[in-house]
């Protein structure tokens, strides 16, 4: 049994785009904007993930700050060094 020429013209068109795209995708990757950008990428991630490791992050910080930490914004918003001693105090 032959094969229909619909199905002929299907495969003919799936075998020309391979190509096509597999050119496309070495283009993407030999592009020396795209390496460029690929590398910022990879500089900016590792450099976040030690920044996160050292500093920690806002909430991990807090936590190890305990009430003191916690309370330091309300003190720095307004309250002036009057309300010191309350946080030292526990108020």
């Amino acid at each position: 049994m032959g094969t229909s020429p619909d199905q002929v013209r299907t495969e003919i068109e799936a075998t020309r785009e391979r190509p096509s795209k597999q050119a496309d995708r070495l283009a993407d990757r030999t592009s020396p904007g795209r390496i460029v950008r690929r590398r910022n990428d990879r500089v900016r991630g590792a450099v976040s993930g030690v920044r996160k490791r050292v500093m920690g992050t806002a909430s991990t910080t807090s936590d190890k700050a305990g009430p003191a930490g916690r309370l330091a914004p309300a003190y720095v918003a307004g309250r002036g060094a009057g309300s010191l001693p309350a946080l030292r105090e526990g108020r």
